[in-house]
């Protein structure tokens, strides 16, 4: 199963109207970075903008950046998505 996000602009041609879709493993391995993190800095978590994951290793690491800068094997997974209800 795969989940598709929800990007979109202005312009109905643009290449971000369209969802993006999110591999499940990538997207459980990003909830799972974002909870360690959570746990770990409780008291004084600050919001990130989402967590990058790694697809050949499942390694990532949690981004305060709104516009990050990938290698070609990085997905980044926005915090809306990794927040929002499992189905």
């Amino acid at each position: 199963m795969v989940y598709a996000g929800s990007r979109r602009t202005e312009d109905p041609s643009h290449p971000l109207n369209y969802p993006v879709l999110i591999d499940p493993t990538i997207l459980k391995v990003a909830r799972q970075i974002y909870r360690d993190y959570c746990e770990t800095h409780a008291s004084n978590a600050k919001r990130p903008s989402g967590v990058v994951v790694n697809q050949l290793t499942y390694q990532g690491k949690v981004l305060f950046s709104t516009q990050p800068i990938l290698l070609p094997q990085e997905r980044f997974i926005p915090i809306a998505q990794i927040e929002a209800e499992n189905p």
